[in-house]
C-alpha cells in the first residue's frame, strides 16, 4: 500500500492526450511561463504555472473497432440521399429560397457543396441571408429556417435595428423585405451517437461567418463567436 498526497494548486489546468512527447510538453510549458507572467494582467490571473493532465490516447482498438453496427439493408435508388436548397412547395416562404446544390464564397467566387438536403422546413440549419445588392449575413437556426427566416422580414418591416440586415434595409431598401433571398448552407444532422447538437450547429455557423469574412463589408454580421469551440 502507498499514500497519495494531495497537492493543491491554484494554477489552470492543462488537459491533453499522453503521447511520447508529454515530458517535453511540461518543459515548454514550465520554461515560457515567464511570457505569461510579462504581463501584469496575466500574471494576475495565473499566478501558478498550469498542472498539466494526461487523458488516455486512442489505441489501435478505438481506431479498427466500431462501437455500433452499420446499417446493412440494402437502399434501392429511392432512398438516395439528397443534398443541396429546395423549395418545400406549400408556404409563402418558397419564392425567397434559392434553388441550388452549391453556393459561392462572393468574394472569391470559390464554389462550396451545400452539405445535406435543405428547404423551409429544415431544422439546425446555417443559412446566409441575401441582398440583391450584394450585401449578404450568416445565422442559424435550431428552428425550421421558414420560422427564422419570417423573423428577419419582419424585423426589416418593423426596423428593428438588432437585425444587422434590417438595418441595411431601411437604411438601402426603404425596408421592403420582398427582395431578400435566403440559402441553406449546411444541415447539422442527429448522429448515431448524440451529441451536442446545438453545440455543432454553433461551430458551424462561426465557420462560415469566419470562411466568408461576413464581419467585412459585403458581409452585415457584426460579431463572430469561438466560444462554441472551447
Amino acid at each position: 500500500m502507498f499514500s497519495v498526497q494531495n497537492r493543491n494548486n491554484n494554477g489552470p489546468c492543462f488537459v491533453t492526450q499522453f503521447s511520447s512527447c508529454a515530458s517535453k510538453m511540461k518543459h515548454i510549458m514550465r520554461s515560457n511561463w515567464k511570457i505569461i507572467h510579462s504581463d501584469p494582467l496575466l500574471r494576475e490571473v495565473f499566478p501558478d504555472p498550469p498542472m498539466t493532465v494526461f487523458k488516455r490516447a486512442p489505441s489501435i482498438k478505438d481506431k479498427l473497432v466500431k462501437s455500433f453496427l452499420p446499417d446493412t439493408k440494402e437502399r434501392s435508388w429511392l432512398h438516395k440521399d439528397l443534398w443541396g436548397t429546395y423549395k418545400c412547395g406549400s408556404c409563402k416562404h418558397c419564392e425567397s429560397i434559392i434553388p441550388c446544390k452549391t453556393f459561392l464564397d462572393l468574394r472569391t467566387q470559390k464554389e462550396y457543396k451545400t452539405n445535406g438536403f435543405i428547404n423551409c422546413n429544415s431544422e439546425y440549419v446555417v443559412y446566409r441571408l441575401l441582398c440583391p445588392c450584394g450585401c449578404f449575413y450568416v445565422g442559424r437556426t435550431k428552428r425550421k429556417l421558414k420560422e427564422r427566416f419570417s423573423e428577419h422580414k419582419y424585423a426589416i418591416q418593423t426596423n428593428n435595428e438588432d437585425y444587422p440586415m434590417a438595418k441595411h434595409y431601411r437604411e438601402i431598401h426603404h425596408s421592403d423585405p420582398s427582395s431578400l433571398k435566403v440559402q441553406g448552407i449546411e444541415v447539422i444532422k442527429k448522429t448515431v451517437r448524440g451529441g451536442d447538437r446545438l453545440k455543432r450547429l454553433l461551430q458551424r455557423e462561426t465557420f462560415w461567418i469566419w470562411s466568408f469574412k461576413a464581419m467585412e463589408y459585403p458581409g452585415l454580421n457584426e460579431e463572430i463567436d469561438y466560444r462554441p469551440f472551447l
